[in-house]
């Protein structure tokens, strides 16, 4: 059953198409910053014809999701002792948010110059930013957890101090950050297939860009949000069905 949310923006989106269709088209001449809807369609078909957009799109998506799926799993999976070390030796980490003052993209063109066109690189390049955001989150909200829970752990079974009372405090919020997370990664990985000229949408865009193909690139975007779109919906359904806890 749609919920209400998705209804009302599915509403939201169409009444946006529907003003442009009837100002592009009808009323505003055309002109160089947005195309014309029939302009709009036609690159929306040469996307798929011309630029093989279905193949890009989809290597692009397994990668950005596969690549926080592994980073997530990975941290599910050693949870115990990577919030044991955070909670021990919490300054020794803050040593990594030097990085923060990197521009993100600097990363991205570094692995591109290292391994040029290599899903192997791509993959991993994912894996680590993932990781490390998620680890970053989870630093910043360890002192959030009520001193309550742990005291009571503390006093019944404090082998699940780090594994369980921790980790089920911290849980909602880290997986909220999830959704920030994907948009992060989703430009990271545009830059690296640019640079790289992977045969991934990084790569589509490039070559839209060369022939100067606004319709091809404002359709691209489109795209791109109806999947970022799409995993949102199905983020708040496992939020919703399996990550809270009190």
């Amino acid at each position: 059953m749609i919920s209400q949310n998705i209804k009302n923006n599915l509403r939201f989106l169409f009444t946006i198409l529907f003003v442009y269709i009837i100002l592009f088209e009808f009323i505003i001449p055309p002109n160089k910053f947005i195309p014309q809807p029939t302009i709009l369609w036609e690159s929306i078909i040469h996307l798929w014809t011309i630029y093989n957009f279905g193949l890009a799109l989809i290597s692009t998506a397994t990668i950005v999701y596969i690549s926080i799926m592994i980073s997530f799993l990975w941290v599910i999976y050693f949870r115990g002792l990577i919030i044991k070390y955070l909670v021990t030796y919490k300054k020794s980490f803050e040593v990594f948010r030097i990085f923060r003052y990197f521009p993100a993209f600097f990363f991205a063109i570094l692995f591109a110059v290292w391994f040029k066109s290599s899903l192997t690189a791509e993959i991993i390049f994912g894996f680590l930013v993932s990781l490390i955001l998620i680890l970053l989150k989870m630093n910043e909200l360890i002192p959030e957890v009520k001193s309550e829970f742990i005291i009571f752990t503390h006093q019944t079974n404090p082998r699940k101090m780090f594994s369980e009372t921790y980790w089920k405090s911290i849980l909602p919020k880290l997986f909220q950050h999830l959704y920030r997370i994907q948009i992060y990664l989703w430009t990271l990985i545009l830059i690296y297939e640019f640079i790289s000229e992977s045969i991934d949408v990084g790569l589509v865009y490039k070559n839209a860009l060369s022939y100067n193909d606004l319709g091809a690139i404002i359709s691209i975007s489109i795209f791109m949000s109806i999947v970022v779109w799409l995993s949102n919906i199905i983020l708040k359904y496992v939020e919703k069905k399996m990550i809270y806890w009190e």
